[in-house]
């Protein structure tokens, strides 16, 4: 907009006007994030049908040291395997625990977001007069709110929170505290268990922890001369490959390898 001065000289100034209260384009605005709502619904119960329809493989690499003969109740003997399966319920539980483990804490983010909007008072520049007082009078006039200046000041709000919690957890939190999937990884090589997950058909993620020390059924020594050693570089490294400690794989099977284990499954 511009204006022309009595003197003659001309100055430019900027306004933003807000569509109309019950206008078009708020209208189309609050269908659009509706839909959006909706569709978004609908992509958590397809991520929850999909963790409920993932086949998880827990491979036991240990071998049996010995075999241990026993006499059953009729008086023939039978061989009890000297393998113990705690190994696998303790990856089996740990894998459990971790399902929930996120990048974000939704009580923090939750705190933090309402922190902002009611206590220090962002949701009182959602007005439609553009006030920008976070903590106007008791007397002072209170415009109407506008959905999207409120839509838009919540959804900034919640990204920026986000965003710090994402950077924290990332530079700081795994990196001096401790980072749950990385440990998990170290646990599954400790007891010498895999994990196989398939997500779809064809698609899924492999953990390889395969013990380096061919056994992990062991005491407590034990366990503490096997760390010596790597910490030593007296053992190969945890990777899959040679010389390498990659652990974590993303998995593309083939049809006949699918195929094969439809026929295996099938069964069970």
């Amino acid at each position: 907009m511009t204006c022309v001065c009595p003197q003659g000289q001309q100055h430019s100034t900027a306004e933003v006007v807000l569509p109309p209260a019950g206008g078009q384009v708020e209208t189309s605005f609050i269908i659009y994030v509706s839909c959006a709502f909706v569709l978004k619904s609908l992509d958590l119960l397809h991520i929850l049908i999909t963790q409920l329809t993932v086949s998880i493989f827990l491979i036991d690499w240990e071998k049996p040291k010995e075999r241990v003969v026993f006499k059953g109740s009729s008086g023939d003997q039978r061989a009890a395997p000297s393998v113990s399966v705690w190994r696998t319920f303790l990856i089996a539980n740990e894998w459990n625990e971790i399902q929930t483990h996120r990048k974000l804490n939704p009580t923090l983010q939750l705190f933090a977001v309402l922190l902002l909007l009611e206590v220090v008072g962002l949701k009182n520049i959602t007005s439609r007069d553009l006030n920008l007082e976070l903590h106007p009078g008791a007397d002072a006039y209170l415009a109407p709110g506008s959905p999207i200046l409120r839509f838009g000041i919540a959804a900034s709000v919640w990204l920026a929170v986000g965003i710090v919690q994402v950077v924290f957890f990332v530079g700081i939190y795994e990196r001096f505290v401790e980072d749950k999937i990385h440990q998990f990884v170290d646990l599954c090589s400790l007891s010498n268990v895999s994990v196989f997950i398939l997500t779809h058909r064809c698609y899924g993620f492999y953990i390889h922890g395969r013990s380096v020390h061919g056994h992990a059924d062991v005491d407590m020594g034990t366990v503490h001369s096997y760390l010596r050693k790597e910490e030593e570089d007296l053992c190969p490294l945890r990777g899959l490959e040679g010389n390498s400690d990659i652990q974590t794989f993303e998995v593309l099977l083939t049809d006949k390898v699918q195929q094969l284990y439809n026929k295996i499954m099938h069964p069970l």
